[in-house]
This record gives structure tokens, C-alpha cells and sequence, in this order.
């Protein structure tokens, strides 16, 4: 494996389903224990009305690397976050940092499997990008497709016709929490969709972010 960040430890790998480059990330605990905090405002807010989101050091560095990642041309990224270390917030602030993909959208996907993680990515969001259209498409929450953030589950996409309304050139970017669940079928089934199953430069950016990535439940 490729030492890419030698603080945060961070290191491409290609173990995963689907070939993803991986960045496995191990909290350092001197920045635990005193950690410096970045500000990162919202583009699309005025500047009277952009809330302020705190980063620790590390959160901002991973993600700093993520970019670096997609800027060198990988689109198909596994970030391993070991748990208590904000993967919610980390993943969040992507959305507004990886640009669209040329001919595509400015849509993001974020794919869940529990209602409560559905929930908290909803508020991240709805704090991080005030004037951006956020749904959930999970159960009886049914979402018109046409929203600037989706969150949803694996199961509801792949009930009936639910994921035929997202149309996949409108996306730049998937996020799977949890993403040691990919390997699943419904999952792959998902991912098909979008066109994330081969590599493609037209397909939206995917990354998935796991504390278990070894787990293939």
C-alpha cells in the first residue's frame, strides 16, 4: 500500500468491490485530544446568513485528501473513518467542495440503511446548505427525484420503480455511509444505476466511508 499522508495515515488500496481507491484513516490522538478547528462557510449563503461549520484539523486534512484524490482523477474512493471521528460531517462538507462533472448535475446521492443515519444526514445537510433542496427517500418518505441532496435508503431504491426517477446525469457525486455494505446485491444494484459499476468518465464520483470496511455484511 502507498503512504499518500504521513500524519493521518492515509493510504491507497484497491482490496475493495469495484477497485475503489482507498484511504484508510487512523484519528492521530494528539490532534484528538487538541484538536484546531476550521471555519468553512457555505458558497451559496450570503454572507449575513451562512452558517459556520467547525472542522476539526483531521476532518479537514481528510477531506483535503479526498479532493486531492479526485482531482488526480479517481472516482471511486473508500474512506476508512474510525468511529466518533464525524465521518457524517466529513462526508456532508463534500457535497459542496467536489465540482460537477462536466455535462452532469450538481445533484448528490446519499445512501443510507438506517432511518436514524437518514435523519442525521438530513439535518448535516439541511445546516450545511440552507438553499439546497434536501429529501429522503426511505419508507413512506417519498422523494420527487428532483431535490439538489437525496438520502436514501438501499431498500426503498430498489422497491418497485423508486430509483428510476433519479436520473443518473444529474449527479456529480454518491456518498455510502456504512459502506462496508457494498458488496450486497441491493447495493450493486443501486450503483448500477448510476453507472458505478465500470470505470467511466461520465459517471458521478463515488465514495463510500466505513470504520469496518474488513466487514462484508
Amino acid at each position: 500500500m502507498e503512504l499518500i499522508c504521513r500524519k493521518l495515515r492515509l493510504v491507497a488500496a484497491s482490496t475493495l468491490y469495484l477497485k475503489p481507491t482507498r484511504l484508510h484513516w487512523r484519528q492521530p490522538t494528539s490532534i484528538w485530544r487538541q484538536p484546531r478547528r476550521w471555519n468553512t462557510a457555505v458558497a451559496t449563503a450570503s454572507p449575513l446568513e451562512t452558517p459556520t461549520i467547525q472542522l476539526r484539523e483531521y476532518q479537514e486534512e481528510c477531506i483535503q485528501s479526498v479532493l486531492s484524490h479526485i482531482g488526480e482523477g479517481h472516482k471511486r474512493l473508500g474512506v476508512s473513518l474510525a468511529t466518533g471521528s464525524g465521518k457524517t460531517v466529513i462526508f456532508t462538507q463534500l457535497i459542496g467542495r467536489v465540482p460537477p462533472q462536466k455535462t452532469l448535475g450538481d445533484k448528490t446521492l446519499i445512501i443510507v440503511h438506517r432511518r436514524e443515519l437518514a435523519d442525521q444526514a438530513y439535518r448535516h445537510c439541511r445546516l450545511a446548505y440552507p438553499d439546497n433542496t434536501v429529501e429522503i427517500e426511505m419508507g413512506s418518505r417519498v422523494a420527487s427525484g428532483h431535490g439538489d441532496i437525496i438520502i436514501a435508503s438501499v431498500r426503498s431504491l430498489t422497491s418497485g420503480h423508486r430509483l428510476e426517477k433519479f436520473d443518473p446525469r444529474h449527479y456529480k457525486l454518491v456518498l455510502v455511509d456504512e459502506a462496508h455494505h457494498i458488496v450486497a446485491p441491493t447495493y450493486r444494484t443501486v450503483l448500477a444505476h448510476f453507472g458505478l459499476c465500470e470505470k467511466s468518465p461520465d459517471s458521478p464520483v463515488l465514495v463510500g466511508v466505513s470504520a469496518t470496511f474488513s466487514r462484508y455484511d
